[in-house]
């Protein structure tokens, strides 16, 4: 079963060619996963490439088939225009995204796509870890990003936000409807889905 990241992620990205950037979510054995929003994007559209720097990775996902680059997307020069750009869960790992963003609009059709996602840092599940003194994060994280951060940023890099919304993710049962109602939804989602188009 899909996670509601991956179907927000699906519907906001426009084909036919779309470039996904970290295509490979830490190592190859993800290709047998559910969750590898790689996947999901090769199964929907006419051509998807990826983009990682994990080069031993790279080399065994496209003997399986898929189509990846083995590149560092602060740097990248592919040669391709592609109509849609996905970063999921990737930015937080960039040491400069300006530098990410400046290669994914060189890499865009006008009018083009970025879709990315990123881990909300005001997840009720965070919070609750700070608050006990026990935060546990990736090691390879270098930045948290909310809204106004990631819309002034794709902002300064040439792009028009269409929407930063979060993806629902927790609570569930009937502890969850009672903690839905309390809080507002930002809270309950443990990441956001930024939506940008490029400017012409």
């Amino acid at each position: 079963m899909r996670r509601p990241r991956i179907e927000a992620v699906l519907e906001a990205t426009r084909g036919p060619v779309v470039l996904d950037l970290g295509a490979v979510q830490h190592d190859a054995e993800r290709a047998d996963e559910d969750r590898w929003l790689h996947r999901h994007l090769a199964a929907r559209f006419d051509r998807v490439v990826g983009v990682d720097m994990l080069e031993a990775a790279v080399e065994a996902l496209n003997e399986r088939g898929y189509e990846l680059v083995a590149d560092d997307v602060e740097t990248m020069d592919l040669g391709i225009e592609a109509d849609s750009v996905v970063a999921g869960e990737l930015i937080e790992h960039v040491a400069n995204p300006g530098l990410m963003l400046d290669r994914v609009a060189a890499h865009l059709k006008p009018g083009g796509r970025l879709v990315l996602t990123t881990p909300n840092p005001w997840y009720l599940h965070h919070v609750r870890r700070w608050l006990l003194g026990s935060m546990s994060i990736n090691d390879e994280h270098v930045a948290w990003y909310g809204p106004i951060v990631l819309r002034q940023l794709l902002d300064r890099h040439g792009f028009d936000v269409v929407s930063v919304e979060p993806v629902q993710a927790w609570p569930h049962g009937p502890v969850g409807r009672v903690v839905k109602v309390l809080l507002p939804r930002m809270f309950m989602s443990s990441t956001w889905v930024c939506v940008a188009v490029r400017r012409p």
